[in-house]
């Protein structure tokens, strides 16, 4: 892997980082840290499981939608090009 290639996969995670935080800080924390310090651990370690967990998941399925929507001109043999 070239280091240009490198670069690009490290910024798409790097937005999607972010995007995770800005989340968390500007709509679960203000909500959950009213709530008092247990119950904000608790919501916290539950947020950052679960975004962990759908970030995997999720970049399985959207890593393979390139090659599911790339369809070759007879894909079954049906239409002749």
């Amino acid at each position: 892997m070239e280091s240009g290639d490198a670069m690009k996969y490290l910024i798409k995670y790097f937005i999607d980082v972010t995007v995770l935080a800005f989340l968390y800080v500007f709509v679960f924390f203000r909500k959950w840290r009213t709530q008092g310090g247990d119950r904000l651990l608790v919501n916290t370690l539950m947020y950052a499981y679960l975004a962990l967990v759908l970030y995997f998941a999720m970049m399985l399925v959207a890593a393979s939608i390139p090659f599911m929507l790339r369809l070759s001109r007879s894909p079954l043999g049906f239409w002749s090009g």
